[in-house]
C-alpha cells in the first residue's frame, strides 16, 4: 500500500522544475507541476504528457495525465517487452510551496488513477491492472528529490537515496477510498479489492496508526481429485480490518541502505492486528482465522545494508555466472536473522473439507530473534475425519537458541566442502531448551492412542551439550498392535498390557566444575512393573564435553559414589517364571530352586566367595517364589575409581562386591 501511495505522491514531490524554483525567483506552482508531469527523463519514461493544466488561486489541476514506460529483454530466440502505462484523468495540488530544501503542499487529490502492466512475447499472456480511487494526501512535506547516479558496479544499492528520501516524507493523512487489482497470467485470473485505507499522521517515516481493509481477493486455482488428477476452482481470500500502531519505517530504510543512527534490533511496529481471514473454494475446502495479533516487531539494522549485499548476486546474474555460495549463505542469514518479534498469535483457526474438519485455538510465538526463540506453542487442536478423531491440548517448543552467525557459516561452508563433522561443530548448532506435548489422544483407524504429557527439558549447555536433562512421560497408553517386536508383543499381551500403559521420570545432571554426575529414573509399565534407579559418579573431567568421542579417557579419573536399583513387580515375573517352567517341564517352585542353584554356582565360580554366592542364590529363590520387589544397592564408604573396578574384574572379581559394598535384597 505505501508503495502505491509513494508512487502517486512522487507525481508532485520530485519535479526538477519545483526544485529549481524558490521564493527569490518567484515560485510558480503550475509550472512546477507541469514540469514534473512532462519530464520523461526524470520519470525514466518513454513519454509523459498532460492534456490540460488550470490554476485557480493556489490550486493547480492537471487533466488527462498519461505516462508510458517500455523495456525489452532479448535472448537468442525471443524478445520480451514489458509495457507500463499510467493514466490519471485529474490531479489537483493545493498550496504547493518551497519549504527549506524541499517543498510542501496543503493537499494532493487524485480522484482516480489506473496503472497497467502488459508483457509481450512471453509464453503466456501476462497483464496486471491496478485502479486507485479517491486518493488524497493532506499537508505533505518532502525533501529535495535525490540524484540517482549511474553506477554499473552497484545495480541495486545505487537506488538507496530514493528509499531514504521516500521514508522521510511527512503528511497528516494519506490513503485511498478503494484499491482494485486484476492480474492475468494465461488462463489464470486473480482479482483484489479493498478500501478505504488511510494512514497518518506520518512524520519523518513515523506513523502513529494505520488501518486498511477489509478486502477480498479472488483467483483461479486447482485442487486434487480422488482419481489423482486436478480440477479448476474459484479461490476466495477475505481479509478483515488490519490495524497497525507505532510504525517507524526508518529502521527498514536503514536495514536496506545502511543510512541511519539506530543500533541492533530497532522497533518497526509496536502492534499489528487483523480481525480475521478466510480462504475458501466452494464445495472443496474452507479455512478461517478468527484473529491475528503481533506485538513488538523489529529489524536488526546491523544485518544490512541489504541493497549493497544484493549487488554481487545481481552482477553475477547479469554476467551469467553463479553467485558465491558464501555470499548466498551470508545473505540468507542476514535476511532470516534480521527481524525480531515480541509476540505473534493466531487464534480460532478452523478448516473444513468434504471428509474432515479441524480447529486450532491458538498458535503463539514469543520473543523470536536472531538469538533464538523463547516459546512456540500450538494449543487446542481438534481433528475429525473419516479416519477418526484426534485432539491435542498443547505442543510447545521452548528456549531455542541459535549459534553465532560466524560459527554457523563456518560450519555450513565446511559441510558444503565435504569436511567431516566434528564434536567441536556442536557449538555451531542450534540448541533446544525444551519440548512438550500435552493432552494428545487419537482413535484414528480404530486404534486408540493417549498421552497425557511428554516433557523434555535441556539446560546448562557447555560446548553445545546439555549438562542437565529431564524427561517426563505421563499417561501413555499405546495400543499393543503398535509394538513391533514379536516377542515383546506376545509377552505384553499375555500379562494383559493392552494398551501398554507407561510413565517415566528421568533426570541426568553433570557439573563440569566438580566433575559429579547423577542419574535418577522412575519407570512404570502397567501389568509389568516399576523400575527406579539412582546413580552418582564423580571425577569426570569437563574436557569430555569438548570431545565426547574421547569418553574412554574419563575412565582414568571417574569413580562410583553410589548406585541403587529397585524393581517392583506388577505381573511380569510370575508370567516369565511360569512360561519358562512350562518350557522346562517343571513346576514354578522347581524352576525357582533351579535358577537359585545356577546363580549360586556361577557367583561362586566368579568370585570364590561361597558366603556371597549362597546369599545371592537365596535372594533369587525368595524373589522368584514370591515376586514383590528386588533391590540392588551399592553404597561404598568412599568413591571407587573405575580403574580399580576394571582391575578387580580382571584380577580379583570377588573383591568387587566388597569394594562397592554391594547388597541385593528380595522383597525388602
Amino acid at each position: 500500500m505505501r508503495v502505491i501511495y509513494l508512487s502517486l505522491s512522487c507525481l508532485v514531490f520530485a519535479s526538477p522544475a519545483v526544485l529549481a524554483q524558490d521564493a527569490s525567483t518567484g515560485f510558480d506552482p503550475a509550472a512546477a507541476v507541469r514540469g514534473f508531469l512532462t519530464d520523461s527523463t526524470l520519470l525514466g519514461a518513454d513519454s509523459a504528457t498532460v492534456g490540460k493544466l488550470t490554476e485557480d488561486g493556489d490550486t493547480v489541476t492537471a487533466e488527462d495525465v498519461a505516462m508510458h514506460w517500455s523495456a525489452s529483454f532479448s535472448s537468442a530466440d525471443k524478445t520480451i517487452t514489458v509495457n507500463v502505462d499510467a493514466a490519471i484523468p485529474s490531479l489537483t495540488v493545493k498550496g504547493l510551496a518551497p519549504a527549506g530544501d524541499g517543498h510542501s503542499a496543503d493537499s494532493l487529490e487524485i480522484p482516480a488513477a489506473t496503472f497497467v502492466v502488459d508483457v509481450e512475447g512471453a509464453p503466456e499472456k501476462i497483464n496486471y491492472e491496478l485502479t486507485v480511487t479517491g486518493y488524497s494526501m493532506t499537508e505533505p512535506k518532502w525533501d529535495a528529490f535525490p540524484v540517482i547516479k549511474a553506477d554499473p558496479a552497484a545495480p541495486v544499492s545505487r537506488f538507496a537515496p530514493l528509499i531514504d528520501w521516500g521514508v522521510k516524507q511527512s503528511y497528516q493523512r494519506g490513503g485511498a477510498e478503494e484499491v482494485k487489482g486484476v492480474f492475468v497470467a494465461g488462463d489464470e485470473k486473480q482479482e483484489m479489492a479493498y478500501g478505504p485505507a488511510f494512514f497518518g499522521p506520518v512524520v519523518d517515516g513515523k506513523l502513529d496508526k494505520l488501518e486498511y481493509g477489509p478486502f477480498v481477493i479472488t483467483q483461479k486455482g486447482e485442487v486434487p481429485t480422488p482419481e489423482g488428477g486436478t480440477k479448476p476452482v474459484d479461490l476466495n481470500f477475505d481479509y478483515g480490518l488490519m490495524v497497525g500502531e507505532g510504525v517507524d519505517l526508518n529502521p527498514v530504510a536503514q536495514f536496506l541502505t545502511g543510512n541511519g543512527d539506530a543500533t541492533g534490533l530497532a522497533p518497526v511496529i509496536a502492534s499489528f492486528t487483523m480481525d480475521g481471514f478466510a480462504m475458501s473454494a466452494e464445495g472443496e475446502f474452507a479455512i478461517s482465522i478468527g484473529g491475528l495479533d503481533m506485538q513488538d516487531f523489529g529489524l536488526d539494522v546491523s544485518r544490512g545494508p541489504l541493497l549493497q549485499k544484493l549487488d554481487p548476486a545481481v552482477l553475477a546474474a547479469m554476467e551469467g555466472t553463479p553467485p558465491s555460495p558464501a555470499e548466498l549463505i551470508s545473505l540468507m542469514l542476514d535476511l532470516y536473522g534480521a527481524y525480531g518479534i515480541g509476540r505473534y498469535e493466531i487464534s480460532d483457526m478452523e478448516a473444513t473439507a468434504p471428509d474432515m474438519s479441524a480447529s486450532l485455538a491458538t498458535m503463539i510465538v514469543q520473543n523470536f530473534t536472531a538469538a533464538g526463540l523463547e516459546r512456540f506453542a500450538v494449543e487446542g487442536v481438534s481433528v475429525d475425519s473419516s479416519q477418526g478423531k484426534a485432539e491435542l491440548e498443547t505442543v510447545e517448543v521452548r528456549d531455542l537458541t541459535f549459534p553465532e552467525r560466524g560459527d554457523f557459516m563456518d560450519m555450513m561452508i565446511g559441510q558444503m566442502m565435504g569436511i567431516a563433522f566434528t564434536p567441536s561443530d556442536l557449538s555451531a548448532m542450534p540448541t533446544l531448551g525444551g519440548f512438550s506435548i500435552k493432552g494428545l489422544s487419537s482413535d484414528a483407524g480404530g486404534t486408540p492412542f493417549k498421552l497425557d504429557l511428554f516433557d523434555l527439558n535441556l539446560s546448562n549447555f557447555v560446548e553445545g551439550i546439555p549438562t542437565s536433562i529431564a524427561v517426563a512421560l505421563e499417561g501413555l497408553e499405546l495400543p499393543l498392535s503398535l509394538v513391533s517386536h514379536p516377542m515383546a508383543q506376545m509377552v505384553l499381551g499375555a500379562v494383559g498390557a493392552d494398551p501398554v500403559a507407561a510413565d517415566l521420570s528421568l533426570t541426568l545432571s553433570f557439573d563440569p566444575e566438580s566433575g559429579n554426575f547423577s542419574l535418577d529414573n522412575d519407570t512404570a509399565i502397567g501389568n509389568v512393573g516399576n523400575l527406579t534407579a539412582s546413580a552418582s559418579l564423580s571425577g569426570i573431567p569437563a574436557e569430555i564435553l569438548k570431545n565426547p568421542m574421547q569418553a574412554n579417557e574419563a575412565i582414568a579419573t571417574a569413580a562410583v559414589d553410589g548406585l541403587t536399583v529397585r524393581f517392583d513387580d506388577k505381573g511380569i515375573t510370575p508370567f516369565m517364571v511360569g512360561m519358562m517352567a512350562e518350557q522346562a517341564g517343571v513346576s514354578a517352585s522347581e524352576f525357582a530352586e533351579g535358577m537359585a542353584a545356577q546363580v549360586q554356582m556361577q557367583i561362586g565360580m566368579m568370585t570364590g566367595d561361597t558366603a556371597l554366592a549362597g546369599d545371592l542364590g537365596q535372594t533369587v529363590q525368595t524373589y522368584l517364589e514370591d515376586p514383590q520387589s528386588l533391590l540392588i544397592n551399592a553404597a561404598p564408604g568412599n568413591p571407587v575409581p573405575f580403574a580399580q573396578l576394571i582391575g578387580a574384574a580382571m584380577a580379583a572379581p570377588k573383591q568387587i562386591p566388597k569394594l562397592l559394598n554391594l547388597t541385593i535384597t528380595a522383597n525388602p
